[in-house]
């Protein structure tokens, strides 16, 4: 294997993209986990702030906006005169003391969620009838409004900060999960290596002489023995990059929330900022990862096979297997985990304790907190680089069986790669349209800020695809299709990656109008028409898919179709005992995952390849195709429309909304039981679905060598 330009391309992508990724971390990490801002500089308004504090305080109108029905009046004006007189000399001082520093931009947010926090205390104390201790509250509070409080006695007014204590009981919760997860995939991954290595390895009866190439005729491959070695290394070494791209996803996201808490008080701009930060850092660490793992293994293996590309490309194949399965465990272990959570922080938080919903003296909601993080976030990670691993392997193997992979064009043959290359690019320069060009300003930003991101992203991609297409493809050449040779030209398969980016487009758009509560059919506010929803919601997307898979098929036989695919990838206070949830729901969860996992998914493929034969085996993922599609988009837009219906009405997003009634109100209960409806579907079925059809599509192809020498032991 010579070296050739896309040995210099692919891993300068990649390591590109890691270091932006780690810049990103450094921006996110800039953000101080601390409840407070520094007190370096006076805003020349404190002044007429505390003499407006005073003024309605003793006017007796100081008061939250929630408790505007309980005016207390106050009755220590000489107190008040006095500190007042203090409480303006000590700002007059620091604005003089700070006259050549710029003044701190202290949003407006900010300073009202403190003043609305201090008034809480002040109607707190006065309820209990202690009018000194009001008196002494009141003065430090127009202190803390002033800045003028050292740091404890801020701690004090505010009461104990959870911004640092919930992210590390998540944190812990979270590492004691994945850690418990991992001795469960230990010793699947080293049961199913083995398995893979007896059953690759029998093609040829473990024979150690090379055979004739299946596929590249008058050419002789390396021994089914070999490929049965390889194979099980690259699954190994898939399920690795796997785990490692959930557990960072989770490290990410739990380093990350907090600081997007705090940076919420200072606007909806730097909370957006961060959050999005945060995403990018685990969205490029996991594609560059992903990435440069894929080469490295290409390039080790190819010192071992040399001109053998077919097997070369076939053992590559098990790096998506191994990335699917421990996608399959983390995801979905992480959805029975998060909704066993779930379920049982509100059974006993609202039923039996009257506890309020997401409090921290409920250790099930830190369990629920920890399921958030295992199971949407590491476990997305896992099935998003799965997905990623097995359109490219799938890509890779049909390419090296071409009339370039016979020729050893390194370059054409590693095309996937090439276009994964050129989407960290783009991404890396949309992700800036987001965060520095175009920052957002309002919460009503949020959702067109994204919608821009996935125009731009691919806009972008159509053009470097097109780059990529003609600088690295021949111009005309051949593909394997069904035992024949198909011509194929270049711009064919730059319209397949076009085609599978466009579509993927349009099935998000779709999506986010179904699901989203600034549409009218989004909000949806019982079960049946959330169902109906869901139902209609799946026309589109799948009219979307079969059109880039019939058009693809045209243009570029099964080649069209893998890089379709990857082009759709190019977007009392006593501490709770925290440890013994978590553990109770680790333990439950991934035993509950198991036969569907390991023995339904798994085990299927492998039953009815061996004894029934491929013809069966094709049956059996054409009808796990046709029917888990569909369903799958079912049961995540009816979850989301459901989960967005109760965030619609609890938020009073729009007249509409506020007419609904507040919480309590007859909409809302309906709303909240679509919503305990909605979650398992969205957060666990669907995800499940969508990687059963990978998962055993990915491991038939793995196994296909063995089913097609020693299949059909039945029906043959």
């Amino acid at each position: 294997m010579g070296f050739s330009v896309a040995d210099a391309v692919i891993p300068a992508c990649a390591v590109v993209g890691i270091a932006f990724a780690l810049w990103q971390w450094f921006l996110v990490a800039k953000v101080k986990v601390s409840a407070y801002a520094p007190a370096g500089s006076v805003r020349r308004d404190s002044i007429a702030s505390v003499h407006r504090a005073l003024e309605s305080s003793k006017a007796g109108s100081l008061r939250p906006r929630e408790l505007s029905n309980h005016p207390f009046p106050i009755t220590a004006p000489t107190e008040y005169e006095s500190h007042r007189e203090r409480c303006v000399c000590h700002v007059k001082e620091r604005i003089r003391a700070e006259e050549a520093r710029p003044a701190a931009d202290m949003e407006a947010a900010r300073a009202a969620e403190k003043e609305e926090a201090i008034r809480a205390r002040i109607v707190k104390k006065r309820q209990r009838g202690n009018t000194r201790a009001l008196t002494r509250e009141h003065n430090r509070a127009v202190c803390a409004m002033a800045g003028l409080l050292p740091k404890e006695e801020k701690e004090d007014i505010h009461g104990s900060d959870n911004s640092g204590s919930i992210p590390t009981a998540s944190l812990t919760g979270a590492n004691s999960f994945l850690f418990t997860q991992y001795k469960y995939l230990a010793a699947f991954t080293v049961i199913f290596a083995v398995v893979i290595f007896l059953f690759l390895g029998s093609v040829h009866r473990f024979s150690t002489a090379s055979q004739p190439c299946q596929y590249t005729k008058g050419k002789t491959c390396k021994p089914a023995l070999a490929n049965a070695v390889f194979t099980t290394m690259a699954f190994l070494l898939g399920a690795v990059t796997s785990v490692v791209s959930g557990f960072l996803g989770m490290r990410i996201a739990t380093f990350a929330n907090a600081r997007t808490t705090l940076e919420a008080r200072r606007g909806i701009g730097a909370a957006f900022a961060t959050a999005f930060r945060s995403g990018a850092v685990m969205g490029f660490l996991l594609s560059s990862l992903g990435l440069l793992v894929l080469y490295v293994a290409i390039k080790l293996f190819g010192l071992y096979y040399h001109d053998d590309w077919e097997g070369l490309y076939e053992s590559i194949t098990g790096y998506g297997l191994g990335g699917s399965s421990m996608a399959l465990f983390g995801r979905v272990g992480g959805g029975i985990y998060t909704k066993a959570a779930d379920v049982g922080a509100d059974l006993v938080g609202k039923v039996e304790r009257n506890i309020p919903e997401d409090d921290p003296r409920n250790p099930a909601v830190i369990a629920d907190n920890v399921g958030d993080n295992v199971g949407d976030i590491a476990g997305m990670g896992s099935d998003l680089f799965g997905s990623y691993a097995e359109s490219t392997c799938a890509a890779l193997f049909v390419a090296s069986i071409s009339s370039f992979g016979a020729d050893h064009d390194f370059a054409a043959v590693c095309y996937p790669l090439l276009i994964s290359s050129a989407g960290l690019v783009v991404c890396l320069v949309t992700t800036l349209f987001a965060t520095d060009f175009f920052k957002v300003k309002t919460v009503r930003g949020v959702a067109p800020a994204l919608k821009l991101q996935l125009i731009i992203s691919t806009a972008l991609m159509t053009v470097a695809a097109l780059v990529v297409t003609f600088a690295a493809l021949p111009a005309k050449f051949t593909m394997f299709d069904f035992g024949e040779q198909k011509q194929v030209k270049n711009w064919h398969v730059f319209f397949c990656v076009a085609i599978g980016l466009w579509a993927g487009l349009a099935i998000g758009f779709t999506t986010e109008y179904f699901t989203s509560n600034a549409y009218r059919t989004g909000a949806a506010t019982n079960v049946i028409f959330g169902l109906a929803l869901g139902y209609k919601s799946v026309i589109v997307p799948l009219l979307a898919i079969a059109l880039s898979i019939y058009v693809s098929f045209t243009l570029a036989s099964i080649y069209g179709i893998a890089i379709a695919a990857l082009g759709m990838l190019s977007t009392g206070r006593a501490t709770p005992d925290y440890a013994s949830c978590v553990r109770i729901s680790t333990d439950a969860s991934l035993r509950e995952m198991m036969p569907p996992g390991a023995a339904l998914v798994l085990l299927a493929p492998l039953v009815v390849g061996t004894f029934f034969g491929v013809h069966t085996l094709a049956g059996l993922l054409a009808g796990a195709l046709v029917s888990g599609v569909q369903v799958a988009i079912s049961a995540s837009n009816s979850g989301g429309a459901w989960d967005n219906a109760k965030k619609y009405i609890e938020a009073g997003a729009s007249e509409h909304a506020k007419s609904l009634g507040p919480k309590g109100s007859e909409a809302h209960m309906a709303a909240v039981i679509g919503d305990t409806i909605g979650d398992p579907l969205k957060d666990t079925s669907g995800p499940s679905l969508n990687i059963l059809i990978k998962l055993m599509a990915v491991e038939s192809l793995v196994f296909a060598p063995f089913f097609a020498a020693h299949g059909g032991l039945i029906v043959n």
